[in-house]
């Protein structure tokens, strides 16, 4: 998508496997969320400034936006209060930065008078997703009048390079509010990872701990889930993916993402096409999305991996 992404030399791959893959019914739940949309997606990613929003929707391409929210101090208080007096709000940030000039509460008002992108809110922080979710509760009907569906997004479950480290938000903690402010609302589910981990990517442990948390919230709801997107790193994920693709098949209305993250390499195209291959024979085309850099020359993505692998080494190191 032009304007978003990597350099011009690290195109952004946005796309599912295949292009008429159809959403779910919305006419199909009780609750007053749409569901999950279709796995095609195109992505205005990490929108977190009111430059960056504006020009996501002069960009035509772009069906959804995605977007980080912790608690932080807006660039206006800041001025008029000094750093370190202003008070803290949930602004559209990603870490580590704590000042945005758009406050979660403008940036939803905008989107819903654009009201022609769907949402996916990436809560860095649980109290991000506290002060959030009653505000995004009272506007649900304006959003299913505008046929914009909201994907709630963490990263709940500690995966590969991070198995031994506490989730900023953890699952739980994040069920209590959606079930409290947003029951039946999409959700978008992830591991805390380190991309450059070494070793075989996600485990059949971290599958089955996801599957575990998810499926408990889902009997605890008294109105219809919404679909759930397990959002995955590429790299990680191409080490294992039959392992997900099991996930897909024991999770009803669930569809799979692949990404990479805000800063990291990108990924070599052959990565990719070995795992549209995989995808493929598996038939899960229509429940596969990606969103991720991908490198153009040969070159660029043999040092790419070359420096993810020293990162992998030294992620390693700092485990033991």
């Amino acid at each position: 998508i032009p304007g978003f992404g990597g350099a011009v030399e690290d195109p952004v791959l946005f796309h599912s496997l295949n292009s008429n893959s159809g959403g779910l019914d919305p006419s199909a739940s009780m609750s007053p969320w749409l569901e999950l949309p279709a796995a095609d997606q195109a992505w205005a990613h990490a929108v977190s400034s009111r430059a960056e929003l504006k020009e996501a929707f002069e960009d035509r391409a772009v069906t959804a936006i995605e977007a980080d929210i912790l608690m932080g101090s807006l660039a206006s208080a800041i001025g008029a209060c000094g750093v370190g007096r202003a008070a803290l709000t949930p602004i559209m940030a990603h870490p580590p930065s704590r000042v945005s000039d758009l406050s979660f509460g403008d940036f939803l008002e905008a989107c819903i008078s654009d009201g022609r992108r769907h949402l996916k809110l990436d809560f860095k922080e649980l109290a991000a997703l506290q002060a959030c979710a009653p505000l995004l509760a009272a506007q649900a009907p304006r959003l299913a009048s505008n046929g914009q569906a909201v994907m709630l997004n963490a990263d709940i479950v500690p995966g590969p390079g991070r198995r031994h480290r506490l989730c900023a938000v953890p699952a739980e903690e994040f069920f209590k509010v959606v079930l409290a402010h947003c029951p039946g609302i999409p959700l978008s589910l992830g591991w805390t990872v380190c991309t450059a981990a070494c070793g075989s990517g996600y485990r059949e442990a971290d599958c089955q701990g996801m599957l575990a948390v998810y499926e408990s919230y889902e009997n605890r709801l008294d109105v219809p889930a919404g679909g759930v997107v397990f959002a995955v790193s590429l790299r990680l994920a191409s080490r294992c993916f039959r392992r997900l693709a099991a996930l897909l098949r024991a999770t009803p209305r669930s569809q799979l993402l692949l990404w990479t993250g805000c800063g990291e390499r990108s990924v070599p195209n052959g990565m990719v096409q070995r795992l549209h291959s995989e995808i493929r024979a598996e038939g899960l085309c229509e429940r596969v999305g990606f969103d991720c850099k991908v490198a153009s020359w040969k070159l660029q993505a043999v040092s790419n991996e070359a420096t993810m692998c020293i990162g992998g080494v030294l992620n390693w190191l700092d485990l033991v």
